[in-house]
């Protein structure tokens, strides 16, 4: 007795059964109707007139084959041209609509920024979480170049279209996972560079950022810290504390196991890589940006 006695041996496959019979049928005239390629009595395969017909008339009525132009075919072209994607409905892109800022305080925070950023006096810059792209273009009146970041999909076209629509230089959006960030890839990993080694720039912002790495994605303050002396030299970033109203959302349905998420644990997490230079509150919200300098460890 075995653990599969009980079980009724197996029929055989319909179709494949056909050639046990045939091995077995001793009639010298037998035809092997199982799978197969058949031959006729000279050992050919042959083909059928009503093929030979068709092959005749797709050559007569064939003309040149021609490479396509690089534009590739005209009714392909035409059909991916009539598509029309209107970026909406995902997660971040109606955040700069949907958020808890007055106006006074959108206004203060684009003064703040500014002034932050024209303090570093950065050539480049890495708007991290940059979303539509609102504060890359106050920091693009003082810097050269700024990379706009942003997981949301629709969030980067619309950031992207604006471009197109303004015909602005130096602002370039880009998507990107900040929790899973683009790696070297290519021979040896020497090909192209990761976003790391793309780094360090002059400055990066980390604007309404931070509790989504702490609270939503479970990063410690200080490796948060750490990351960002590893891509920038000069941080503007921003505080968002627990009693505002999009930290709430995040900690509807789960637990708070996040005691050290306050802002003097904030402060203590960033002070062993970053020096604060400049601490205001952000118009008449709870909020707190800074502007800090890397410490060379």
């Amino acid at each position: 007795m075995t653990t599969f006695s009980h079980l009724e041996p197996y029929a055989g496959d319909p179709i494949l059964s056909l050639n046990d019979a045939f091995q077995k049928d001793p009639r010298p005239a037998k035809v092997n109707l199982s799978i197969g390629i058949y031959f006729d009595d000279a050992g050919r395969i042959p083909v059928l007139d009503c093929v030979r017909q068709a092959e005749a008339q797709m050559l007569a009525e064939s003309g040149p084959k021609p490479y396509l132009p690089i534009e590739g075919a005209a009714a392909m072209r035409s059909a991916v041209q009539a598509q029309s994607w209107q970026p909406a409905g995902t997660e971040w892109v109606g955040y700069t609509s949907d958020h808890n800022y007055s106006d006074e305080s959108v206004n203060a925070k684009r003064r703040m920024v500014h002034d932050f950023v024209a303090a570093a006096r950065p050539t480049t810059v890495w708007d991290l979480g940059g979303n539509t792209g609102m504060f890359s273009r106050v920091a693009r009146e003082v810097a050269e170049s700024v990379v706009c970041f942003d997981i949301d999909p629709a969030a980067v076209e619309v950031n992207y279209r604006e471009v197109r629509k303004r015909s602005e230089t130096g602002l370039l959006p880009l998507q990107l996972d900040l929790m899973n960030p683009s790696p070297a890839t290519g021979w040896a990993h020497e090909e192209r560079l990761s976003l790391e080694e793309r780094g360090p720039v002059d400055l990066v912002m980390a604007l309404a950022l931070v509790h989504h790495l702490a609270i939503a994605n479970n990063i410690p303050l200080p490796r948060v810290a750490d990351y960002f002396a590893r891509l920038g030299r000069s941080l503007v970033i921003e505080f968002v504390p627990k009693s505002d109203s999009q930290v709430v959302r995040l900690l509807t349905n789960r637990a708070d196991i996040f005691p050290d998420y306050t802002i003097d644990g904030f402060e203590r997490a960033f002070e062993r890589r970053w020096s604060v230079e400049t601490k205001q509150r952000v118009g008449d919200s709870e909020r707190t940006l800074y502007l800090m300098r890397r410490r060379e460890v």
